[in-house]
């Protein structure tokens, strides 16, 4: 078995985002059906999952005119294509700054305790 690389990571996240899009396309369709049929028992938090494609898809099956200028472009897959783009080691995670101070208290904590028990073995020896 071969490790994967930085092309397959990419190309298998873009076909995930490309999958969900269309999902919630479908599942912004099937809502709005639910809606036309009967708006008295439509649930409105089922909206909340959709993202702008899936709202897209609600309101134009709607009858909501929804402006088509722009191309709809999450910001997921503009990372994606950047990152296919750069480097492989600019991939890998970096040290978070308060995992360094973290560090940096653990250390000064541990090195009081040691100070605190030698003054004390010292006052009652």
């Amino acid at each position: 078995m071969t490790d994967p690389t930085p092309g397959d990571f990419s190309g298998a996240a873009a076909k995930a985002i490309t999958q969900a899009s269309r999902s919630r396309e479908e599942l912004g369709r099937d809502l709005a059906a639910v809606f036309i049929a009967d708006p008295a028992t439509f649930d409105p938090s089922g909206l909340r999952r959709l993202g702008q494609i899936g709202l897209r898809s609600f309101a134009m099956a709607v009858g909501v005119s929804v402006p088509t200028s722009q191309t709809l472009s999450t910001k997921t897959e503009e990372q994606i294509t950047s990152r296919a783009a750069a480097n492989w080691k600019l991939q890998e995670s970096r040290i978070v700054p308060f995992e360094i101070v973290g560090s940096f208290l653990g250390a000064l904590a541990g090195l009081s305790a040691i100070a605190a028990i030698s003054l004390l073995s010292w006052l009652f020896s």
